[in-house]
């Protein structure tokens, strides 16, 4: 039978400690900085005008509607930047 070392833990001081805590503070809050709007930006893109205008729309999308993306998709620029981003930019290392 063959036995596995197992490693010791090494035990953190507490200013190690405090340090862990406030750097997954920082980083937590830097976090919800950054994830919000685009949590918003993605609602609000699927959320109806009249929910946006009134202030209803917070993460999720009020009144569904992809009527923006439609009006997106008729201009023929949009597609020519897709199809770029596809076949020129997307292959190059």
């Amino acid at each position: 039978m063959v036995r596995i070392k197992q490693k010791k833990q090494v035990k953190l001081c507490a200013a190690d400690r405090l340090y862990y805590a406030i750097c997954s503070l920082v980083t937590g809050i830097l976090t919800v900085l950054v994830l919000y709007p685009m949590l918003y930006i993605v609602a609000a893109s699927m959320s109806s005008a009249k929910a946006l205008m009134q202030g209803k729309v917070w993460i999720f999308p009020v009144d569904f509607t992809l009527i923006g993306y439609q009006q997106i998709a008729k201009f023929s620029n949009v597609w020519t930047g897709y199809r770029n981003t596809v076949f020129i930019r997307a292959p190059a290392p």
